[in-house]
């Protein structure tokens, strides 16, 4: 709603795939299936990294860095001396690090050039500063350019969604998630920021599936979708009540959303 869009060239029935793509960087969580670096799913000879925010397999094991290891443990300890920190942000600041780290700093904000984010609430621009202090990046950027990085990062990046049998799609499949939420088998498995897809905008009453297995994203018509009809993925769980969704697209997007469900 306050950025670019995405419009349908021609009429699409529903089912139709309109694209795949490959993220620019993804990070997984802790107990998550997949290795931090190929993304594959993780055997039994899997290796947790010292500072226990990344785990690889076999074939990945020592490709952490150790400038990017020692950042992570003082993010850990960060997380272990206070409660106050919300986890899912914590999750998008450990998001940014990794790829920060890895990519440079030309390189990463080059990524995410064009892309538009609406304002940290003074709660997280708190948090960021604390942490970025924390983590000892003070000297790689300054604490405007961190606090416009993790912006972006909540604004855009993708929550991933993992199922016991190691398939991970995006809360946007409104198909399958409400019943197996209800039935406590979802949990969310880390964040991935895919270009492309982050010019989607939001409704409530989505056109348009998002689903992820690793580090590719696959876009489907839900509906049937008319020539120059916008498509829209949801950026919350349509099952939840009005007020919820309100609440959480105003806390993390920055707009009221005027759909037609709303």
């Amino acid at each position: 709603p306050h950025g670019r869009g995405m419009f349908a060239t021609a009429s699409l029935p529903a089912g139709t795939l309109l694209f795949e793509e490959k993220a620019a960087f993804v990070h997984f969580g802790l107990r998550s299936s997949r290795c931090h670096g190929c993304y594959h799913i993780l055997q039994e000879d899997a290796e947790t990294c010292t500072c226990e925010l990344v785990a690889f397999c076999s074939a990945c094991a020592g490709s952490h860095s150790d400038e990017e290891c020692d950042v992570l443990t003082e993010v850990r300890q960060a997380m272990r001396e206070t409660e106050n920190f919300r986890r899912d942000f914590l999750f998008v600041y450990i998001f940014w690090c990794r790829a920060f780290l890895e990519f440079g700093n030309a390189a990463f904000q080059d990524i995410l050039r064009g892309l538009v984010a609406a304002p940290l609430s003074r709660f997280l621009q708190h948090e960021v500063e604390w942490l970025h202090q924390s983590v000892g990046l003070e000297g790689l950027l300054t604490m405007d350019e961190a606090m416009e990085i993790v912006a972006k990062l909540q604004s855009n990046a993708w929550e991933l969604t993992q199922v016991p049998a190691g398939l991970h799609f995006l809360k946007r499949d409104a198909a399958q998630l409400p019943a197996l939420m209800t039935n406590g088998l979802v949990g969310t498995a880390g964040y991935g920021l895919f270009q492309r897809a982050a010019v989607l905008n939001h409704s409530c009453v989505p056109n348009v599936d998002v689903v992820v297995d690793g580090d590719r994203l696959v876009v489907r018509s839900y509906l049937d979708v008319q020539e120059n009809e916008e498509l829209l993925c949801t950026y919350v769980d349509t099952e939840c009540p009005w007020s919820e969704r309100r609440t959480k697209l105003l806390d993390i997007y920055g707009f009221d959303c005027q759909c037609t469900l709303c």
